[in-house]
């Protein structure tokens, strides 16, 4: 009789822990993947009031559809969200996050983040970055001209000092 019991234990142990590796590998290996072409977005130097938007391409580069369950700006005043995908992205997808740097509120070099949730287990949160350096509307009296090059040497200036502080900031651990 035990030696009956012994193959047919064998099968029911092998199909257990067949069933537990399937599950597994479904877990791990059949998942959404986002993939962002782009992370950082640099505007350059921006008038306030002048629109200014901004593309993300997000990537699914797994084998489930990805849901991007919610794109959030860390500041709601200064940048808004235009579009994002509501609908799930087939795996080798590709679909757009527009993003819009209010200008009003902001002057001098900016930079501002937005999280992405969705349901990549190893991408969630993902982090965009929105840069600029925003500067004011000159009057129509003070208009560069080639006899004075005045306002357009101080915004330059201040775009040299925010992409010197931006690497600064990258080179410190």
């Amino acid at each position: 009789m035990l030696t009956r019991i012994g193959p047919f234990l064998f099968a029911v142990s092998l199909l257990f822990f067949s069933g537990s590796a399937a599950y597994v590998a479904q877990q791990h290996w059949f998942k959404p993947v986002l993939v962002c072409q782009q992370t950082e977005a640099d505007l350059g130097i921006i008038t306030v009031g002048d629109p200014s938007n901004c593309h993300f391409q997000v990537r699914n580069e797994g084998r489930q559809p990805l849901r991007i369950r919610d794109v959030k700006p860390t500041c709601g005043a200064c940048i808004q969200v235009v579009r994002w995908p509501q609908s799930p992205i087939a795996p080798g997808e590709a679909d757009e996050i527009e993003l819009e740097l209010l200008t009003v509120p902001l002057r001098g070099p900016v930079v501002k983040t937005v999280s992405i949730t969705s349901n990549d287990p190893s991408q969630s949160p993902a982090i965009l970055k929105v840069r600029a350096v925003v500067v004011a509307r000159l009057p129509e009296s003070e208009v560069e001209t080639d006899e004075s090059p005045r306002p357009l040497v101080a915004i330059r200036q201040a775009a040299q000092e925010f992409d010197a502080d931006s690497s600064a900031a990258n080179d410190s651990p």
